[in-house]
């Protein structure tokens, strides 16, 4: 089911702290019918984090959070969540570089 503007309405969720009756790291996912490679999903760490992306697979992975006066948990995620973090601090650096060079 999607709304007018064609978001599964499944995924949309407004943005507030997760429910305490929901797990942290539960995850719903949506593949688009006409683009197969494009998968949005939304992910309940402490707030909800929603993604919009290609080239990712939905398997389950981990990612490791410290959280204050317990120490540091593993809290399960999309895989996509891992490559996120893996690769955006080169494009952050890119990013920087290109910034400071003058032509």
């Amino acid at each position: 089911m999607t709304d007018r503007l064609g978001y599964d309405a499944n995924i949309k969720v407004k943005r507030k702290p997760r429910p305490a009756t929901v797990p942290r790291g539960t995850f719903t996912f949506s593949r688009s019918v006409t683009i197969p490679s494009m998968v949005a999903f939304h992910w309940l760490d402490r707030k909800p984090v929603h993604d919009l992306g290609t080239g990712s697979t939905m398997t389950q992975s981990t990612v490791g959070s410290n959280i204050k006066q317990v120490g540091p948990i593993m809290v399960p995620c999309p895989a996509a969540v891992n490559d996120y973090q893996r690769w955006m601090g080169g494009v952050d650096i890119h990013d920087q570089i290109l910034a400071t060079d003058v032509h």
